[in-house]
C-alpha cells in the first residue's frame, strides 16, 4: 500500500521532524511504509486536495489543528466524511492523527487497517506498575530506535500500565526477541505480568502458586484492597480476611498497635504500619499480611501531608515497610495507594517459597 504522511507544519520547522519520525515508526509496525512525507502550510488548501487526490492508499494527516481552512468541507466535496475517531474511508483511508497518538491512537488504527485492508499485526503485552506513561514511553522510544520495525503502545491508569509491543508478522524473529529482551531488561522491576491481567488477578495467581494465604488491614484505603481481591474468581482459596481499622483506637485494639508508638510517631508512620502487620501476623490466620496507613486527603481537616502513606508487607520471615507520597484528590490518592499495595504484595509473594 502506498502511504503518505502529511503535516501542516512548514518544512523549515525542524522541531516537527522528531514527531514525524515517531509516527513513521508506529505505522511501520503495521507493515505500512511512508512512500512520501510532506509538510505543507496550514493555509494551503490546494496542496491538501492534491495530496488527498494523489496516488496513495493511505494518507495520515498530522497537526491538523494548524489548518486554517475547513478540510472537513473539502473532504465532503471529494466524497469523504470524517468519523468520530478521525478516520474516513472512501477511495482510500485518511486518518487525522491526534496529538497523543503515542498513547491512544493504536487501537483505532488497528481496527481501521483490519477492516479496510485485512492487515493484522502481532502483539506482546506487558503489565507494569509504578511509572508514568511518559517515563515508559521515553524508554520504549529508545528501544524502537534500536530495533527498527517494532512499536510500543502504552496506556496508564493510576500508575498501572498496559504496554503492547506491536510488530509485523513479517518482522525477523531476532528483531522482536531483541526488543522484548531489552524491554524486560530495562523495566524488570516494574513488570508484574506478561499478559493483560489486573493487579488483583496476578496477586491471586501468585498466592495460589506459592500456597500463601493473605490477610489485610487497611486504614486510608477503607477496604478497597480487600474489595479488589474478592473481585477475582477463587479469591476464597488465598484470601482469609480483610480488616478496616480506620480509627486509631481500632488499630490499637484489633492489631495491638502500641499507643506510645502512635503518640511518638503519629498514626501515619512506618512504625504503625509495621505494628499493624505484626499484630495481624500474631493472630495466626494467614502466612502473609498487607497493611496500610496514610492520609488520603481532606478538605475538612487537612493534615498538610495529603497523599503520604506507609504500606507494610510481610510474613514470618520478616516485614518490609514502604513509603509513598501520592499527588491528587482524595479518590485518586486512594486508587494509587490501592494499586501500590497490590503491586508490593505481588513482588513480596513472588520472592517467597511455598509455605
Amino acid at each position: 500500500m502506498k502511504t503518505l504522511v502529511l503535516s501542516f507544519r512548514k518544512r523549515t520547522e525542524n522541531s516537527s521532524f522528531l514527531r514525524l519520525s515517531r509516527f513513521i515508526k508506529l505505522i511501520n509496525a503495521y507493515t505500512l511504509y511512508a512512500d512520501a512525507v510532506l509538510c505543507i502550510d496550514g493555509a494551503d488548501d490546494k496542496a491538501f486536495v492534491d495530496c488527498v487526490n494523489g496516488d496513495f492508499d493511505c494518507v495520515f494527516v498530522l497537526d491538523s489543528d494548524l489548518a486554517t481552512f475547513s478540510y472537513a468541507n473539502l473532504l465532503m466535496q471529494l466524497g469523504y466524511s470524517i468519523g468520530g475517531n478521525g478516520f474516513c474511508f472512501a477511495k482510500k483511508l485518511i486518518s487525522f492523527v491526534p496529538d497523543d497518538f503515542e498513547a491512544h491512537y493504536c487501537a483505532h488504527l488497528e481496527s481501521a487497517l483490519k477492516t479496510h485492508f485485512g492487515t493484522c499485526v502481532q502483539k506482546v503485552k506487558f503489565k507494569l506498575y509504578g511509572l508514568t506513561n511518559q517515563e515508559i514511553t521515553d524508554i520504549t522510544n529508545g528501544i524502537c530506535d534500536k530495533f527498527d520495525g517494532v512499536y510500543f503502545d502504552t496506556q496508564t491508569d493510576n500508575l498501572d500500565s498496559l504496554t503492547t509491543l506491536l510488530y509485523s508478522e513479517r518482522a525477523p524473529k531476532s528483531l522482536v526477541d531483541g526488543a522484548i529482551r531489552e524491554f524486560i531488561l530495562q523495566l524488570k522491576d516494574s513488570i508484574y505480568a506478561q499478559d493483560d491481567i489486573t493487579l488483583e488477578k496476578r496477586l491471586n495467581d501468585v498466592l495460589r502458586l506459592r500456597r500463601i494465604t493473605l490477610c489485610t488491614a487497611e486504614s486510608m484505603t477503607g477496604g478497597r484492597i480487600a474489595s479488589r481481591l474478592v473481585e477475582t474468581d477463587g479469591a476464597s482459596d488465598v484470601f482469609y480476611e480483610g480488616l478496616v481499622t480506620y480509627n486509631t483506637l481500632s488499630k490499637e485494639r484489633r492489631l495491638e498497635v502500641s499507643h506510645s508508638t502512635v503518640n511518638e510517631f503519629s498514626v501515619v508512620s512506618s512504625q504503625v504500619a509495621f505494628e499493624m502487620a505484626r499484630g495481624l501476623l500474631k493472630q495466626g490466620n494467614c502466612n502473609m499480611v498487607l497493611t496500610i496507613t496514610g492520609y488520603a486527603g481532606s478538605s475538612v481537616n487537612p493534615s498538610g501531608n495529603e497523599g503520604l502513606c506507609f504500606i507494610a508487607v510481610g510474613s514470618e520471615r520478616g516485614i518490609s515497610v514502604y513509603k509513598y507520597n501520592f499527588k491528587g484528590d482524595r479518590k485518586h490518592v486512594i486508587n494509587m495507594a490501592t494499586n501500590a499495595a497490590l503491586f508490593l504484595a505481588i513482588k513480596t509473594a513472588e520472592s517467597q517459597d511455598s509455605f
